[in-house]
């Protein structure tokens, strides 16, 4: 079985991803009731409800429990993001990508339902190669119902404004946003991008 994990969001009582097996993709979700847990799995419409006792089903889940048993640590704040075009294009969706002076912008986008937003990211161009700088920016989700608030408060956590999803995948999602800024702007606009001395 060709087996790929794209993608690990919690829910309010378990889990959601998305996986990938054989070419398909596929929906898990896990969710604890009382005394009992219970995985369902779909197709990718999630109209095809797989049956409990079929072979695929079977083995897609005992892969899935070994990856997560595997990868514990590659699961920040309860979220995995698989760093690959397919995952990128499945799960993340640009909202804006604005220009807000010369070398700086700010991004809206969405990791399925939940809205996020970055402001103040700096971009540098030496020749083809881009680097963002995030050490001024700001990382905020725009759903006050974000999952990482209630992280804070069951930590004590009362000083730190930042999302915590955005802090603990930032090297993931600024990958993801420097190759839609370099769709966006590169190929018909790079006057605005600061450009490094080549000597």
């Amino acid at each position: 079985m060709d087996f790929k994990v794209l993608f690990i969001h919690p829910l309010e009582s378990g889990l959601k991803a998305y996986v990938k097996v054989n070419q398909k993709i596929y929906y898990i979700t896990f969710q604890t009731k009382k005394s009992s847990a219970e995985f369902t799995v779909y197709s990718e419409n999630e109209k095809d409800k797989l049956l409990k006792h079929s072979k695929l089903r079977q083995e897609l889940l005992s892969n899935f429990m070994l990856f997560l048993k595997q990868h514990k640590e590659d699961i920040k704040v309860g979220i995995y993001i698989d760093e690959s075009p397919e995952a990128f294009n499945k799960i993340f969706k640009l909202n804006k990508l604005e220009k807000v002076s010369r070398g700086s912008f700010d991004v809206e986008f969405s990791i399925l339902d939940d809205q996020y937003t970055i402001i103040n990211l700096i971009v540098m161009r030496k020749k083809t190669n881009i680097f963002i700088d995030d050490s001024r920016a700001y990382f905020k989700h725009i759903n006050e119902k974000c999952f990482c608030e209630n992280i804070k408060h069951n930590h004590g956590i009362s000083d730190f404004e930042h999302c915590l999803v955005l802090i603990e995948h930032q090297d993931t999602i600024l990958k993801w946003i420097k190759e839609e800024y370099k769709k966006k702007h590169i190929p018909n606009n790079a006057s605005n991008i600061i450009q490094f001395p080549t000597n």
